[in-house]
Parts: C-alpha cells; sequence; structure tokens
C-alpha cells in the first residue's frame, strides 16, 4: 500500500492502532500549517476539523486529536501550536442563546408590527423554535417585492454569525424613514433573517463545547450531530465534500436533508423564492458562491463574481481595511464542499446564493464580545447593503396576473446559442415562479428568452424578456383564468 494511502486511512479511523503518546488525554489541538503543505499532504479534508484559512498569511488553523497530531508529526511537517485544550466557557459570554433570539425577534416584530412579523419556519431535533423576521414596508404597493433572505448559525460555533444578522434585522427597522435607502429598499423589497438556523448545536456551545459545529442529530442515544451545510439535497455526498463518519466535524447525514433544520431552510426557499441570499459564516474572510465541487460549471460565475465584487468593496475586515475579502467557489479557495445550502438555492431556486465567511484567523470563532461584536457587525453592513442595492437596480422582472401557477425556464443568447441561464438541463424539470407570481432576477446585459408553462391553461410559449433599471418596471403578463 502506498505511504500517502495508509496515511489517509490512518486519519479516516483516527488512529484506532497507533501508538498514542502519553498527552492523549489533554483533548484536541489547535494548530497552524501552511496551506500549501496541507494540499501536498493529500490528506482526506471532510474528515479533519478545518477550522479556517488565513489568505494573506498562508496559513490554514486545524483542530487535531491527540492520535491526528502524532501522525502528524511522524510526517515530519512543520507546524506550530496554538492553544492547548480547555479554552474556558466564557469565551462565548455576551453572545446571543437560542432563547434570547427569539425573544428579541418577538420583540421587534412588536414593537415594529408596520415592518416586521415573527415567524416560526420549523422545529429542530430538540423542539426548539427557529424563529424568523420577514422586514418590509406595510404600505399599499402595486407591483411585487422582490425577496431578500440573510441566514446566519448553520454551524453552531460561529457564534458571531448571528450578532450580523440580529444587526441587519436592528439596522433595517431602526433606520427606515430616518435613511432613504433603507425606506426605498423596504417599500420595494421583502427582507427575510434567519439568525440561528442551528439553535441547538448554539445551546451545546454555550453548555458544554465551544467547538461543536454539527446539530445535535443522535444516534443510539448518543449526540453524533450532522453538519446541517453538507446535508442539502443538492450535490450530497458527489464530490469528496462532506465525511459519511459520525465523528467528523463534516458529518453528511443518513440522507439528503434528512435533518429537520435543513428542511425547514429548504420550505422557507421553496415559499418566498428569494432574489438572492447570504449565508454567514465564520471564519476566513472570504466571499464564496456555487458550486462547491470541482468541476462543475457556473454558467452564471460572472454575475455572481460582479455581485460578489460590489460586497467585497464595502465589508471591513478585522484589520480595518476594505476590499481584502478573497472571492471564489469552495474548491478554489478551500476544499470541495457538497450538500450546501448555496448550491440548493441556485440549482432548485435560482437564487443568487452566497457564503460570507467572516473575522480572521486572529479572532477565531469566538471574538472577544466586548471588543468585536459591534465592530464586526458594523464592518459587515456595507456588504449586505451593497446586495440590497444590487437587487434594486437591473434585473429580469416579469409578473403574470394569473392565479394559476407558472413553470419557466430562461435561456440567455450565449456565442450565438441558446443556453439555460443556470446551466442545467432542458429536459429537467421547469422552474416554479414564486408564489405572487413574480420572477425577479439580477442578471448581466445580454439577450434573454423566456420560455413560459401554464398547465392548466394549456399554454406553452417563448418570449423575448427586457432588463428593467429599476423596481417599479415590470413586464405583466396578461392570461385567463
Amino acid at each position: 500500500m502506498h505511504y500517502a494511502l495508509k496515511i489517509r486511512l490512518i486519519l479516516v479511523f483516527f488512529l484506532c492502532t497507533h501508538v498514542i503518546p502519553l498527552n492523549a488525554s489533554v483533548g484536541p489541538q489547535i494548530i497552524d500549517i501552511d496551506v500549501e503543505q496541507l494540499r501536498k499532504l493529500k490528506l482526506n479534508l471532510p474528515n479533519i476539523d478545518l477550522l479556517g484559512v488565513d489568505f494573506p498569511a498562508g496559513l490554514a488553523r486545524l483542530r487535531l486529536s491527540p492520535q491526528e497530531l502524532t501522525t502528524l508529526q511522524s510526517m515530519d511537517v512543520d507546524y506550530k501550536l496554538i492553544q492547548k485544550p480547555h479554552q474556558p466557557m466564557f469565551a462565548a459570554q455576551g453572545y446571543l442563546k437560542p432563547d434570547e433570539v427569539i425573544q428579541k425577534l418577538n420583540e421587534a416584530a412588536t414593537q415594529h408590527s408596520n415592518l416586521a412579523e415573527y415567524k416560526e419556519i420549523g422545529r429542530t431535533t430538540e423542539n426548539r423554535p427557529i424563529g424568523a423576521l420577514k422586514i418590509t414596508s406595510s404600505a399599499a404597493h402595486h407591483t411585487p417585492k422582490p425577496r431578500v433572505l440573510f441566514n446566519c448559525m448553520h454551524h453552531a460555533r460561529e457564534v458571531m454569525t448571528t450578532e450580523v444578522c440580529m444587526d441587519i434585522v436592528e439596522q433595517l427597522l431602526n433606520q427606515y424613514t430616518i435613511h432613504p435607502e433603507v425606506t426605498h429598499w423596504l417599500n420595494n423589497l421583502e427582507v427575510w433573517v434567519v439568525p440561528q438556523v442551528n439553535p441547538d448545536g448554539n445551546a451545546r456551545v454555550h453548555q458544554q463545547d465551544l467547538y461543536w459545529r454539527k446539530n445535535t442529530w443522535t444516534r443510539y442515544g448518543h449526540v453524533q450531530g450532522v453538519d446541517l451545510n453538507r446535508n442539502y439535497p443538492e450535490g450530497w455526498n458527489s464530490c469528496n465534500g462532506s465525511s459519511d463518519l459520525f465523528i467528523s466535524q463534516t458529518y453528511r447525514g443518513p440522507t439528503p436533508a434528512s435533518e429537520p433544520e435543513t428542511q425547514a431552510m429548504i420550505d422557507l426557499v421553496a415559499s418566498i423564492k428569494p432574489t438572492a441570499n447570504i449565508s454567514y459564516h465564520s471564519f476566513s474572510e472570504i466571499i464564496l458562491f456555487p458550486y462547491g465541487c470541482k468541476g462543475r460549471h457556473n454558467p452564471a460565475k460572472d454575475l455572481f463574481i460582479s455581485i460578489a465584487e460590489l460586497m467585497q468593496q464595502e465589508i471591513i475586515d478585522d484589520k480595518g481595511q476594505a476590499g481584502t475579502y478573497r472571492l471564489g467557489t469552495a474548491p478554489e479557495l478551500l476544499y470541495n464542499a457538497d450538500g450546501t445550502d448555496l448550491d440548493f438555492q441556485f440549482k432548485a431556486h435560482h437564487v443568487l446564493a452566497y457564503t460570507i465567511e467572516i473575522n480572521s484567523r486572529d479572532n477565531g470563532f469566538h471574538p472577544n464580545y466586548q471588543q468585536w461584536r459591534d465592530l464586526t457587525v458594523r464592518r459587515q453592513r456595507g456588504g449586505w447593503q451593497a446586495l440590497l442595492e444590487r437587487v434594486s437596480k437591473e434585473a429580469i422582472r416579469v409578473v403574470f396576473t394569473t392565479r394559476s401557477r407558472v413553470y419557466y425556464r430562461l435561456y440567455q443568447q450565449k456565442r450565438g446559442v441558446q443556453v439555460l441561464w443556470d446551466g442545467g438541463n432542458t429536459q429537467a424539470p421547469y422552474q416554479t415562479l414564486a408564489p405572487d407570481g413574480a420572477l425577479h432576477l439580477p442578471v448581466e446585459q445580454g439577450n434573454y428568452t423566456l420560455n413560459y408553462y401554464i398547465p392548466t391553461q394549456g399554454i406553452y410559449k417563448f418570449i423575448s424578456v427586457p432588463i428593467s433599471k429599476n423596481l417599479e418596471d415590470w413586464l405583466v403578463i396578461h392570461t385567463n383564468d
């Protein structure tokens, strides 16, 4: 057996037969290792706890068991030991807990009843509510309102992300009628915010394990957990971008969408059909977009990059500098990641879906709350505001007056050939429109054709669709009910 393969197998089974050093009882260790050196080792990354990457420094931060660390030492690899175990639990002090999130969302809905409505989008493994807030002006509106989704904390230990989502809520509600742009957005858009996708895991972070990432899926009476951001059906278990080991931090779950938290997000996205989404994670200071598997083509990649660049220009990093967040897909910047919410949202519903990984290696998952909470959320505002502003501008905006369900495919003219806008198979099922009969897609300049189908009326048509400049300009298609 080749040496490299032997090492991978040893890591996968966590060195069950390897000699364990005398200090094994001290628990996991955190190390920094050169990114290029890590790639050359060709380790099975889905089975290793890769905390984040510092791209300017060229370093990856890993959390390794004593057995894994012993294996690394046997390979004569240079690394730096960062922290010994038993980080005090007060490292998460100040950050919102699940019950506090729900309380704050309800208070916001009560205090701003003209703008906000609390929604419970599902229940967790431990029967906790997954709360969301719908934010929009209640003023009379004669055209559809495109929806934008912000979600946080798929991963329990990423405690700063919830604070970013709650800051979005506070800024939109408190600045309405005061800030002209906020007033314009809420008059013309519908914003949805889910501050904690994974409240069960977060409760575990606060109670017993600062580095817990997954939900609290239980097997034979023991909490094993599923990585919710490897549990979505699109691309599930397709490119070694997740793990089949229960103990792995990227365990994908027994089946696609097996977890109630994942299903809650799937149902929400299907029901509201958002135009765009930001899923906040930490840490690494990067902006990701589909797809998560190496070699998978994203035909709208130029559009994703152009919008990511707008956000990049406005986000300020932990050193106080703007324009430094790296852009790309997961395999371009980090590793393969399959079964993610980004891939699901874009492929299933044409959502312009992004992940923003906030905070740096120096701050990690648990930045000092007093020092970094307000500073971080303030520095992130430019990113989500840039997305809302872009959604408000050039887009294909079509609305059908029918009460019947409408299905569509969108084609773009590229190099003289009509191709599906999302790169999908022309034989695949049609996409469905939003419940209000609206199609809203910020797109690149170009020529587009809409193929729509209304089964109950026997209508099947192709029409050229223009790109409108503002939110008030919609192409209305009247059909007979």
